[in-house]
């Protein structure tokens, strides 16, 4: 019989994997559009960094929603195993955490302000 710990530790934490993929393409990208002239970009009348940097949280917190319904649906309240307890607080604190770390991009006027 194969143990399956790794694969088991990387699908619960995979939830705080993504909030740091998040963070990180983020403000990186945020950071990069700053110190060029894409700051200046608008779409509709709309930073286009501001757009494209919400987009992307966007798109974390339904990732990060769906991992939570995922272990939601896997978490037995009748017996609930540390693999279980696992999932779910982890997909709980990601969660939080891309939310927290979106905060910054709705009180972002502008780069150098």
């Amino acid at each position: 019989m194969r143990d399956h710990f790794f694969r088991n530790a990387v699908d619960a934490s995979t939830p705080l994997l993504l909030w740091a993929l998040h963070f990180f393409t983020v403000y990186i990208f945020t950071a990069a559009a700053c110190d060029s002239t894409l700051e200046q970009v608008q779409l509709a009348g709309y930073p286009l960094v501001r757009a494209v940097a919400l987009l992307l949280s966007l798109i974390a917190l339904l990732l990060a929603a769906g991992l939570c319904w995922r272990s939601v649906f896997l978490y037995r309240p009748t017996s609930p195993t540390l693999l279980s307890l696992a999932r779910l607080g982890c997909a709980i604190l990601g969660t939080i955490g891309i939310v927290w770390t979106t905060i910054p991009l709705f009180i972002l006027t502008s780069c150098h302000g």
